[in-house]
């Protein structure tokens, strides 16, 4: 039997520049785990197949904003022989024999996860947060706020998708590194313990900002990005651990 290690991606915001803190790099969501793959490091279990949920408005917006503005990154991307950031992300999957799928809201997280027939070891997340999940980033002028209502993973349904449970491979008695869902995120730290409660899972997450700045300069090591923020870890009852 098989279990499945999901991760997901969330997207940039289209790139402002005024705003010094949020999403300079289309890839900030995505760079960690292709750069754990590259080097080797790549933390999966033999006994894993990967699942990549990766949102794809988030993608397909910041395409075509570089492209109309003739951004670096736009160049550098078909120098690489892909045709967008989407193409470029299906080729590095098929690399490395994840199974890509893409994700247009963000009921759809809940959806994908019903319907693993072999348990999900864990869930990994990648991309803004604040206590929800955002999966993608807006602007008001100069400052960052939250993406459409469609783009969000809240806090609040964790509760209310019981079926989800019957998914999750139980937490057990003890505290494993291979078995405990991570959210890489800003201020996560309350959807983590809200998710370890209500499936008997152990979850991660962050109190403070999490800078995914730093994912290349350490070769995508997790704990560097983690350098801003205080990283908790919750129990299968939801304690703090």
């Amino acid at each position: 039997m098989a279990r499945n290690f999901v991760i997901v991606s969330g997207g940039p915001g289209l790139y402002v520049a005024c705003d010094p803190d949020h999403d300079k790099s289309w890839s900030n969501y995505v760079d960690n785990i292709l750069l754990l793959a590259a080097n080797s490091n790549f933390p999966k279990q033999n006994d894993e197949e990967v699942w990549w949920l990766v949102y794809e408005p988030a993608y397909d917006a910041r395409w075509s904003d570089d492209i109309s503005n003739g951004r670096q990154s736009t160049k550098d991307i078909k120098a690489k022989g892909s045709t967008s950031y989407k193409n470029h992300l299906e080729k590095r999957a098929k690399k490395y024999s994840w199974k890509l799928r893409w994700l247009t809201k963000g009921d759809d997280f809940w959806s994908k996860l019903k319907t693993f027939r072999d348990p999900v070891s864990r869930v990994w997340y990648f991309g803004h947060a604040r206590d929800d999940l955002w999966l993608s980033l807006n602007h008001n002028g100069c400052t960052a706020v939250a993406p459409a209502s469609s783009a969000i993973i809240r806090c609040t349904d964790i509760a209310s998708q019981t079926a989800i449970k019957t998914h999750m491979q139980a937490g057990g008695s003890k505290y494993d590194a291979n078995r405990s869902s991570r959210f890489y995120g800003c201020n996560s730290a309350k959807f983590a313990q809200e998710f370890a409660k209500a499936y008997g899972v152990y979850a991660e997450g962050a109190v403070g900002n999490v800078d995914f700045t730093k994912a290349h300069s350490a070769g995508g090591k997790l704990n560097a990005i983690l350098t801003g923020c205080s990283w908790k870890t919750y129990d299968t009852s939801g304690n703090s651990i």
